[in-house]
């Protein structure tokens, strides 16, 4: 219920992002990152929701920074600058299938106020993008704010010092960086040695939240040119508010464990899952919720919880469809019942000739005769012997029976004669009881015959 909740919440963003986004390209992707800047820069009103698409099959290459912090054009563009109500995906689709890069330079997402992009980072959203080879971070922030990265791939970075740095300090100050990886795959990244932060997400403090969900790291060597990874080797390290739900732990080479929170409270964690993937310290995750705990090196280990990766995975449970359904699936059932109905049967469609006539019907009847019965039926073999007992009460007039009827539809046994005409439908009730009168007076008839003839 969790997943799903999160699930429709994501698909809720996309959808009002795009169509709240007021100020957009217009269906024309954007060629480089500076002329991105460039209309960012002149938005008149960052309240209003804007939305950008970057090019498919493109790579957007960042320079470094100089003495001075600035990007010079000999070194490249600059990064992306976060302004609050912005939406930036990869092609019209969002998919990080479409490979719109974000490749090397110092700073590739810029959520920070040193290069004068003001105020909060509320309401942002970076989708379908892959970030690779930052020479420091594909994400600094220090400012207060929410940034989703949605589906978004973070690959082959061997040089950074922190791929995902939330930095966001002012305690005189009520507020939050939340930084939320949705659908994310974090691969083939390594520890560059100091002073690089030894995990590829990094928060600072306790007003920093991180939120991991549905996201897969595999082949990350946070052991690699390390000489403390026994004590600082991590791929999550966090000191503030930590969520982690439905993630996949595979191939890594982590010292201490793959994550460490130094946070008051527990981390809340679902659904994750590890192969090859454990720590010296702990296995999956290490809570340092005390200072004794700290000063002991004692964290609370907690454990991988789910018995396969359900990062990636669909809610179905047979091969991944190629498109959603267009239309609500009916009810109709499987080629076979899975067992005898509760109730009688529903009527499907009339069989296609007369039924027989047997003694007594095996089931309830499917269906009404598809013809009436010929001018002459053809006659029954006589029963080899007389019924043991009357039926036990006349039959009900319901047109069509709830159970096995005790008189079926043609008499018991043969016609005294043939009919002059067709049968204009089906018997009544009281015909059954009168020819079985008529029987009981032939009997006591013969009976009256035979006792006159044995006086005389």
């Amino acid at each position: 219920k969790i997943r799903t909740h999160r699930t429709m919440m994501k698909h809720l963003l996309i959808a009002f992002m795009a169509a709240s986004a007021i100020r957009s390209t217009m269906g024309q992707c954007v060629n480089r990152l500076n002329d991105l800047e460039a209309l960012e820069s002149n938005v008149p009103d960052y309240n209003v929701p804007r939305e950008y698409t970057l090019c498919p099959r493109q790579i957007y290459r960042v320079g470094k920074l100089d003495i001075s912090y600035n990007i010079g054009s000999s070194l490249g563009t600059n990064g992306i600058k976060l302004r609050p109500n912005v939406h930036i995906k990869c092609h019209e689709t969002g998919s990080s299938e479409d490979n719109c890069v974000i490749k090397d330079g110092d700073i590739q997402i810029d959520a920070s106020n040193l290069f004068g992009a003001l105020g909060p980072v509320t309401n942002v959203t970076l989708q379908g993008l892959t970030f690779i080879e930052t020479t420091k971070y594909s994400l600094y922030g220090n400012k207060p704010g929410d940034i989703t990265f949605l589906d978004c791939v973070f690959r082959k970075t061997q040089t950074a010092e922190a791929i995902i740095l939330a930095d966001y300090f002012k305690p005189q100050e009520n507020n939050m960086l939340e930084l939320n990886f949705i659908d994310c795959f974090f691969n083939g990244n390594r520890f560059y040695g100091k002073p690089a932060y030894p995990a590829i997400i990094n928060a600072n403090g306790a007003q920093n939240k991180i939120v991991v969900a549905s996201s897969q790291f595999k082949d990350n060597d946070m052991v690699f040119n390390n000489t403390e990874s026994a004590t600082l080797s991590f791929l999550i390290e966090t000191s503030g508010p930590l969520e982690l739900y439905d993630n996949c732990f595979e191939n890594n080479q982590v010292g201490f464990s793959n994550v460490v929170s130094w946070y008051k409270d527990t981390p809340t964690t679902f659904d994750n899952f590890g192969d090859n993937s454990m720590g010296g310290s702990c296995s999956y995750l290490a809570s340092y919720e005390t200072d004794q705990q700290y000063k002991a090196r004692t964290p609370r280990c907690l454990l991988f919880d789910a018995a396969r990766c359900k990062a990636f995975a669909t809610d179905s449970p047979s091969s991944s469809p190629s498109s959603s359904p267009t239309t609500t699936p009916t009810a109709s059932p499987s080629d076979a019942p899975s067992a005898s109905p509760s109730a009688a049967p529903t009527i499907s469609m009339a069989p296609s000739v007369s039924p027989s006539v047997s003694p007594a019907p095996s089931s309830s009847p499917s269906d009404k005769p598809s013809a009436s019965p010929t001018a002459s039926p053809t006659k029954s073999p006589a029963p080899s012997e007389r019924p043991s007992d009357l039926p036990s009460a006349n039959p009900t007039t319901t047109p069509y029976p709830t159970s096995s009827p005790t008189i079926s539809a043609q008499p018991s046994s043969a016609p005294s004669s043939t009919p002059t005409e067709s049968p204009t439908g089906a018997p009544t009730p009281e015909s059954g009881a009168t020819m079985l009168n008529v029987g009981k007076m032939v009997v006591l008839s013969v009976g009256l015959i035979v006792a006159t003839m044995a006086g005389m």
